[in-house]
């Protein structure tokens, strides 16, 4: 059983509900010099200067600020109007622009980097915009450049995700030229300034004409509803060591999720961290404790590691699995809680998976009765473990027995009952069925309505779990 199949029983208990952030509407008019490449530059700061000619300065070249809240995965949209010409003059070309800055047309391969800014090859007079932070541009190199041109990134895309430092084509904010869809534009993590200005490849200071323009904020651009679950859902470390468990965020919303990542929301004396995976191999990918993106429908997988810093009793910690534009992702116990524990010597630390009949994390009663088996190994101490299933703090017309099984055959070594007690070693890896008898109806509710299966120590202490949801048909 993998953690994305757990999440089908997640998706149905996720709150469709989300919080929309506020909207702002901003005004401004772009003069056809507003050069994009003098954004963030003090003034008396330089660019952009032909052979033998002059070059633009700050401020009477530098392009507009717009003062329009900003944050992560907020989407931006354009109104716009107006003409500019870069070669003086009565300006004809409209917000799209005209012709493309090439060599075979201007001796240039696009508008150059400057500044630490990116290049762009976007068409002449276009109207452009760019998002930095709070730094100098010079103060890292120039990102890659973004290609508007036709087997490039083209001027119809239906959303645009630029980084900082890259000047992005906006034009008249339509999928076509003067028609079509609203193009949306995504704020991306770090931006607190944004700026507008036009396309040119050197002297913005000889253009004529104005573009109006009216930035919309829809705060809308929220992802989600999201949902988590966790495998294994249970641990037990010694003081000083360190575990693992896999994770898995799915984003079942309209948005790419933004900078999605895992924080501990409960006190335990434990440190935490997360890294990003391939789901395919489980390896380290990204870097610890940095989010990543996740597209419209799209799920990423994540390691969370902990070390155990002083004794504590089971606990289930619960973790909020977040995107920068989302809500956190409902709290399941027993899916993506993780009933974690830190001992002073060793332990059993029992890794239980449960699968079901249609593996997808539902155990269906039809007929009065249901079954599904659980896998475990213990990664710790060997120590006599008594197995139980009970329904949580949720009171359920169910009865549930357990019995060991054999792993070759799946089939009870002794008969089922309330509970089975056997001796699991270190790296032993017994099996065990569970056993539901219904005695009326069980609803369809995976959060709430949900068998644990749960292995105890000769002391009466939880060292591994792992659970299902039940119905009945």
């Amino acid at each position: 059983m993998c953690a994305r199949r757990m999440l089908l029983a997640v998706i149905a208990i996720v709150s469709l509900a989300v919080s929309p952030a506020l909207g702002a509407t901003v005004g401004v008019t772009v003069p056809g010099g507003a050069n994009p490449y003098l954004a963030g530059m003090p003034n008396g700061s330089a660019c952009c200067e032909s052979t033998g000619g002059v070059p633009d300065t700050a401020p009477a070249q530098s392009p507009v600020p717009v003062g329009i809240p900003l944050s992560p995965g907020t989407v931006l949209t354009f109104s716009v109007n107006g003409s500019v010409s870069f070669s003086g003059g009565t300006p004809t070309d409209t917000p799209d622009g005209g012709v493309f800055n090439t060599i075979n047309t201007f001796g240039l391969d696009g508008t150059p980097s400057s500044n630490g800014i990116a290049g762009m090859l976007a068409p002449q007079n276009a109207l452009v915009g760019l998002f930095l932070d709070d730094s100098v541009p010079t103060s890292s190199g120039a990102p890659p450049r973004l290609d508007f041109s036709a087997s490039g990134l083209g001027m119809g895309f239906p959303t645009l995700s630029p980084g900082l430092k890259q000047p992005f084509f906006i034009g008249d904010g339509l999928t076509g030229q003067g028609t079509g869809a609203v193009q949306q534009f995504v704020v991306p993590a770090g931006a607190t300034r944004f700026f507008l200005g036009v396309v040119d490849g050197v002297e913005w200071h000889n253009n004529t004409g104005t573009l109006n323009v009216t930035v919309n904020s829809s705060g809308g651009a929220s992802a989600g509803p999201l949902a988590a679950a966790l495998l294994p859902t249970s641990r037990s470390i010694m003081v000083g060591n360190s575990g693992n468990v896999f994770a898995t965020i799915l984003n079942a919303g309209g948005a790419t999720g933004q900078n999605c990542g895992i924080t501990p929301t409960s006190s335990v004396p434990a440190t935490f961290s997360f890294q990003t995976t391939d789901p395919n191999t489980n390896a380290l990918t990204g870097s610890p404790n940095v989010g990543a993106n996740i597209p419209p429908g799209g799920g990423q997988t994540y390691v969370i590691s902990f070390t155990a810093n002083a004794p504590f009793a089971p606990t289930d910690v619960a973790f909020s699995f977040k995107c920068s534009n989302s809500d956190a992702a409902n709290v399941a116990t027993g899916v993506n809680t993780l009933l974690l524990s830190g001992s002073a010597g060793p332990v059993p630390d029992i890794i239980a998976v449960a699968a079901t009949i249609n593996r997808n994390g539902i155990v269906d009663v039809v007929g009065g009765s249901g079954v599904f088996a659980v896998a475990s190994f213990n990664l710790g101490a060997g120590s006599p473990i008594t197995v139980t299933a009970d329904t949580g703090n949720t009171v359920l017309p169910i009865i549930l027995s357990v019995c060991q099984t054999d792993p070759a055959s799946g089939s009870c070594i002794q008969g089922p009952a309330a509970s089975v007690t056997t001796q699991i070693d270190t790296n032993a890896t017994p099996t065990f069925g569970v056993f539901i008898q219904g005695q009326g109806a069980v609803p369809f509710d995976p959060g709430a309505n949900r068998i644990f299966v749960r292995f105890k120590d000769s002391g009466g202490t939880t060292r591994g779990a792992t659970s299902v949801a039940v119905r009945t048909q």
